[in-house]
């Protein structure tokens, strides 16, 4: 343990608070998802040509974010393994016969998903919007180039 442990309190703070980054990386990705799928299903494009090239640029952009989506991911489920190892420990230590049950904050203190775990979910769901995103049908316009309002 370090010279300067921290309390339970801080260690429990410290894992709500990496909860919380994780629930708002997730929050972001979906959003940014379904934003993305919606406008591209949206808009309408004079040509092939542009019509592709657009989804092909959507498509890097977002390859991109996916991708750093999943390493900030990486980095917050990293963070918890370390804190739930360093509260298991804590909760492991002697304690006065008269002392709660850690039980249930060793549940608060559970591991986070493995790797593969986000790797499985988040290559799914990137396919899923890649192929959405190549085959998805565009806003039709109207016979001989009238604009909708």
């Amino acid at each position: 343990m370090p010279q300067n442990p921290l309390s339970l309190n801080e260690t429990l703070s410290l894992m709500s608070g990496e909860f919380g980054h994780f629930q708002t990386l997730w929050g972001a990705y979906f959003a940014v998802t379904f934003g993305i799928l919606a406008a591209v299903t949206s808009l309408k494009f004079p040509d092939r040509m542009t019509r592709v090239s657009v989804k092909i640029a959507i498509g890097v952009g977002y390859a991109w974010f996916a991708y750093l989506n999943l390493m900030a991911l990486y980095k917050v489920r990293d963070d918890r393994e370390h804190l739930a190892e360093y509260a298991l420990k804590v909760l492991d230590q002697p304690r006065p016969a008269d002392a709660a049950d850690p039980t249930p904050l060793k549940v608060l203190a559970a591991k986070p998903p493995e790797r593969w775990e986000l790797v499985l979910v988040h290559v799914i769901a990137d396919l899923a919007v890649l192929g959405l995103l190549t085959f998805a049908p565009n806003s039709p316009s109207r016979p001989g180039g009238a604009e909708t309002d």
